[in-house]
């Protein structure tokens, strides 16, 4: 039986929202995700071809709410695997303390009425034995949480067919002929001790490149030092 307006609105005043979510009937999700602006302008941003969707699979990494596996069901992907752990056993370090693990997630699962699947797993876990290879890949606000970020990006290498596309905090783009990557023993990168790493652009061409993708572009840097790629194996 569909949930009603009442039922949905009650049970997402409960929950500890990352994502801003459009649940419909007026009703949005109170998100603390920052940088991008409203859902939509974060999806636009991420600027996927559509033919890399459409009857497509789409592996989300590190999902919490489901934004954008949703989304990615939405513009006609035809299999979605949103995985996360941390956030989904409110193990992560964020401002603000979460409490509420999956609980955005299912409802947002049950009011779109959408057939997403979900695994919780670690991230240097996912490898092509855990969960297959997949048309498209999200890495999106992960890496610089990885205390082994190559070895990530060499996983990802593994487990994406076509696109990998990547959203990540950036450091030290001044330097843009020589790879590095800025190392955060501390809380230095905005009072966050479970961010470890800020590599340049140069650094992650580098890195993806050697992972195995055959063609690395730039679609968005923002002045604070976030920035999309797309990494493509084709």
């Amino acid at each position: 039986m569909a949930l009603t307006v009442e039922e949905i609105k009650a049970r997402a005043e409960k929950i500890d929202w990352w994502f801003t979510m459009d649940l419909g009937n007026g009703i949005i999700t109170k998100g603390m995700q920052i940088g991008y602006g409203d859902f939509k302008g974060i999806w636009n941003k991420l600027k996927i071809p559509p033919e890399y969707l459409e009857g497509k699979s789409v592996l989300d990494i590190g999902a919490w709410d489901g934004l954008y596996s949703f989304l990615a069901e939405k513009a006609g992907a035809n299999k979605v695997l949103a995985v996360d752990s941390h956030a989904w056993h409110n193990k992560q370090a964020c401002p603000k303390k979460f409490t509420t693990g999956k609980d955005g997630f299912n409802l947002a699962r049950e009011v779109y009425n959408s057939k997403v699947e979900d695994m919780e797993i670690e991230v240097p876990d996912i490898t092509v034995d855990s969960v297959g290879k997949f048309d498209v890949v999200l890495c999106l606000g992960i890496l610089y949480h990885m205390e082994n970020p190559f070895l990530i990006i060499r996983n990802l290498g593994k487990v994406t067919k076509k696109l990998l596309v990547l959203e990540t905090h950036t450091d030290a783009n001044f330097v843009q002929n020589i790879p590095l990557m800025v190392f955060y023993p501390g809380s230095e990168l905005n009072n966050d001790v479970s961010n470890w790493w800020g590599p340049n652009i140069c650094c992650l061409f580098n890195m993806l490149k050697l992972a195995g993708f055959k063609r690395v572009e730039l679609v968005f840097k923002s002045s604070f030092g976030r920035s999309i790629i797309h990494a493509y194996k084709e």
